[in-house]
């Protein structure tokens, strides 16, 4: 649905959230048959009326989206998802919520509220932008320190 600025806080709140998921969404969502690594998409509706987008790539990486198209909570196995798009959910790893609007996982359920959605990415790493590098204060750095702890550090 299209809308125009000035618009009320909850749309500019949902497009905000949105928007703070595309750079993890963006390898996926614009793949083509030449991107590297390969990605392969898989659209399930379940009878329950669960709609789900599955994108997998030969890195072993794997995107859902998922959204209730109910009005009242809803809930599937991660295991019937990803055998749908024929993938092994052993394979995937724990997920990493990437978006969140009235949705909830673990390793085995996807539950959603009425109308929710959610977007998750197993098999990932996080991305180097989000690591906070190790600082090893000057104090553990000296020698002193370094001999009356019983470990070994790099010595300026």
């Amino acid at each position: 649905m299209s809308w125009n600025d000035p618009t009320s806080p909850d749309i500019k709140a949902s497009a905000s959230l949105f928007a703070s998921a595309l750079p993890d969404l963006t390898p996926f969502l614009l793949s083509s048959p030449l991107t590297q690594p390969r990605v392969n998409f898989t659209h399930i509706v379940t009878p329950d009326r669960l709609d789900f987008g599955v994108w997998a790539d030969a890195g072993g990486r794997t995107l859902v989206i998922g959204t209730n198209l109910n009005n009242a909570t809803a809930s599937i196995p991660v295991s019937e998802v990803v055998s749908a798009a024929n993938l092994s959910v052993v394979a995937l790893g724990s997920p990493r919520v990437v978006l969140n609007r009235g949705s909830r996982i673990d390793d085995l359920q996807i539950g959603f509220n009425g109308l929710g959605s959610g977007a998750w990415i197993f098999g990932d790493t996080p991305h180097p932008e989000y690591l906070v590098p190790m600082v090893i204060p000057d104090v553990m750095m000296e020698k002193s320190w370094v001999n009356d702890h019983d470990c070994v550090l790099p010595v300026r």
